[in-house]
């Protein structure tokens, strides 16, 4: 079993000076053994979180040396998530733990992206229908988007029975060439509704 230690992003894990006498308390039992001990680093993809991240890790690793002076060495250590992976020495640390960055992504949008990655995937569609509609009427399920002006409405050939969210109801964007249009109306089972202005489109 893995031992998770929580340095820092009070989500799971033991605090770090019960680390030690649990270990003890695994060591002591008949049908575990500690194979690893972990931590997971809230800020390590932010800049301003450089300087806690790195007292993150001298924490976690008196943690590692505390215990292993009872335990003996322990075979996996690893603290490294996306952010750490991408911009922190790792130290001792012999495994890592991507998560976002296998996607393509970084884990902070507004960071720097010094390792040049590049999305997985992409999820595209069709428009299939574009209509004209008039200055108060209304689109979709309910009536609960109401045009303000004339404007010209795209169907787009997807909906929450594809995965696309009901929550992004009126709320929504999505790209046409490009071009980001607004979520208008409920999204359907299999279609959703773009405002595409009051400008024909091209």
């Amino acid at each position: 079993m893995h031992l998770k230690v929580d340095t820092g992003m009070r989500r799971v894990g033991i605090d770090p000076d019960a680390a030690a006498p649990l270990a003890a308390r695994i060591d002591a039992a008949p049908n575990l053994r500690l194979q690893g001990i972990f931590t997971h680093l809230p800020v390590s993809d932010v800049d301003d979180g450089a300087d806690y991240t790195v007292a993150e890790l001298a924490r976690f690793y008196a943690v590692v040396d505390e215990v292993e002076r009872t335990h003996g060495p322990i075979g996996l250590v690893h603290v490294a998530n996306s952010g750490a992976v991408l911009g922190h020495d790792l130290g001792r640390s012999n495994l890592i733990r991507p998560g976002i960055m296998i996607y393509g992504s970084y884990p902070d949008v507004v960071g720097g992206h010094p390792a040049g990655l590049r999305d997985v995937a992409r999820w595209t569609s069709r428009v299939n229908f574009v209509k004209r509609i008039r200055a108060g009427e209304t689109v979709g399920y309910g009536r609960t988007w109401e045009a303000e002006r004339d404007t010209w409405i795209a169907t787009v050939a997807i909906g929450y029975g594809d995965g696309y969210s009901r929550r992004f109801s009126s709320r929504g964007r999505m790209l046409i060439d490009g071009v980001s249009y607004p979520v208008v109306g409920r999204v359907c089972m299999d279609q959703t509704m773009l405002d595409l202005g009051p400008a024909p489109p091209p």
